[in-house]
């Protein structure tokens, strides 16, 4: 329990799981990969970086897509201090033709 007592004192909660929004399953676990799936925001807010959304709430956006994951790792596996490495991270920013900051969205991962 030491990650999660990390999460804790960093004043971090973990949100419920996110339920799959479609046909495929949110994680699978291969031998000693976990490959995650469809388990990034839940949040209701929409739009484009660089329009409606700004940076700083993009940045939040992320963050919450991280916590997601880590909830899902954390289901998938029952303790999250089965996780040794995090392999790959995938993100997307939905933005504007000219914005051109997407590591300081990211970062919020």
């Amino acid at each position: 329990m030491r990650i999660e007592q990390k999460l804790t004192s960093l004043g971090i909660s973990l949100p419920d799981p996110v339920e799959a929004k479609g046909n495929y399953a949110p994680w699978v676990l291969h031998g000693d990969l976990l490959y995650l799936s469809g388990v990034g925001g839940s949040s209701p807010l929409f739009g484009k970086v660089g329009d409606t959304v700004t940076v700083e709430e993009g940045y939040k956006l992320a963050r919450e897509a991280a916590l997601n994951h880590i909830a899902a790792m954390k289901a998938a596996l029952g303790d999250l201090d089965r996780v040794e490495r995090i392999v790959r991270v995938v993100g997307y920013v939905n933005s504007t033709p000219g914005f051109t900051d997407h590591p300081a969205v990211i970062n919020g991962v």
